[in-house]
């Protein structure tokens, strides 16, 4: 089968599996419209990466209420032609159709136009596509950024765990098999490495306890004022309101002091 067909296969078979999810994120290999349709058709919204292909083209509605077909640069004609100091540079409602003749209605999406930060790149604007139109564009962008840990994971499997390197392998069921040992590999990498140096690892466990230590401080605190007045009661000292606002600033002072090291 062709890559568009084996990657809908493997959605579908995700989707069955009782995987939940909102988008489907890809970039421009998988960008076209039929492509677009067919993962709208399984009920999950579009997020991708389109560059400015012939086989990429968007219905743009004229003043008219005609529609006029347009490449991606055409598009971004319409939207800006100047580049700002902003990341965002614009965006543009639009629709896709399923070919000249399909019968199946055009399908509306939101095309987000990127800034490209790379010095000597300013004539050069990577554009994000989103079949929800009601997502923002900041969003937009936000969600595709997702994708960079994907691109590092594969990065890692093939350089480093040897993923298609460690065997010459034939067999289809001996390909899932090395394959599975690989990724387990790089699971097991990733929950020690976040067990080690990520603190957010540790889920709601962690909240409980770092809420628990902000009322160890409190009781500390606490427990310094009364030993203080008690130490003053003792000595004879008569406990004026300035002294009073005095002890209370040493208290404040020591515990931002400790709060600053535990943070460190």
């Amino acid at each position: 089968m062709t890559t568009p067909e084996a990657a809908l296969t493997l959605l579908g078979s995700a989707l069955s599996g009782g995987i939940k999810a909102d988008f489907l994120l890809f970039d421009s290999w998988f960008a076209t419209n039929q492509f677009l349709h067919s993962v709208h058709r399984k009920g999950i919204h579009s997020i991708a990466m389109v560059k400015d292909f012939n086989s990429m083209q968007f219905l743009v509605r004229r003043e008219d209420g005609t529609k006029k077909r347009m490449k991606l640069s055409g598009l971004y004609g319409k939207v800006n032609s100047v580049f700002g100091k902003n990341d965002i540079l614009g965006s543009a409602l639009v629709e896709v159709d399923n070919g000249k003749d399909s019968p199946e209605p055009p399908l509306p999406v939101k095309v987000v136009f990127v800034r490209n930060r790379k010095s000597g790149a300013k004539r050069e604007w990577p554009a994000i596509l989103c079949t929800d139109t009601s997502v923002p564009d900041e969003e937009v962008v936000r969600i595709y950024g997702k994708r960079w840990s994907i691109e590092v994971f594969f990065k890692a499997c093939k350089s480093v765990l040897r993923l298609s390197k460690e065997f010459q392998i034939r067999n289809y069921d001996s390909m899932v098999a090395h394959t599975s040992i690989v990724f387990l590999r790089y699971m097991t990498l990733s929950f020690e490495l976040r067990r080690s140096e990520d603190d957010r690892a540790y889920g709601e466990l962690f909240c409980r306890c770092y809420e628990e230590l902000e009322d160890i401080s409190f009781i500390a605190s606490l427990a310094l004022l009364l030993e203080m007045l008690k130490s003053a009661v003792r000595a004879g000292i008569a406990m004026t309101e300035a002294i009073l606002e005095r002890i209370f600033f040493r208290i404040r002072t020591l515990d931002s002091r400790k709060h600053v090291t535990r943070m460190a």
